[in-house]
């Protein structure tokens, strides 16, 4: 089950590595932080991908940053989200999005079981900036 806030507060909780996964318009990026606070990052770039394209971005992008050693994550997406279903309603830049429950496909496309948090690129930036001021 993924649903706005209470995922993503657990994220923030936890002392075990997390990864963050943005999916643009042009790309894919993912950071990951470890227990310590250590970061690493990724981004794999496209051109307006079908979902099976944006699938496979996604999991390069988190591969690329470690994402085994990770018990939790959190994903980004453009366009308009259904909170309570985590599912993109309307995505202009990914047409490819609409419809799509963007926290299972991340879950499913890069085998991860942990803890998943679906937010829209604009309350990401929000929730972002105020967690670091």
């Amino acid at each position: 089950m993924f649903s706005l806030y209470p995922e993503f507060r657990a994220v923030l909780g936890r002392h075990m590595g997390r990864i963050g996964i943005d999916i643009g318009g042009s790309g894919v990026k993912a950071v990951r932080l470890d227990e310590t606070g250590r970061r690493s990052c990724a981004r794999v770039p496209y051109i307006t991908p079908d979902i099976d394209a944006l699938a496979s971005a996604i999991s390069e992008a988190a591969g690329e940053v470690g994402l085994r050693t990770t018990d939790a994550f959190g994903v980004c997406a453009p366009g308009v989200l259904d909170q309570k279903r985590g599912e993109v309603v309307h995505a202009v830049n990914l047409p490819c999005l609409s419809g799509v429950r963007v926290g299972e496909l991340v879950a499913k496309t890069c085998g991860m079981q942990g803890v998943g948090a679906v937010l829209t690129d604009a309350i990401a930036s929000g929730l972002g900036s105020w967690r670091l001021a």
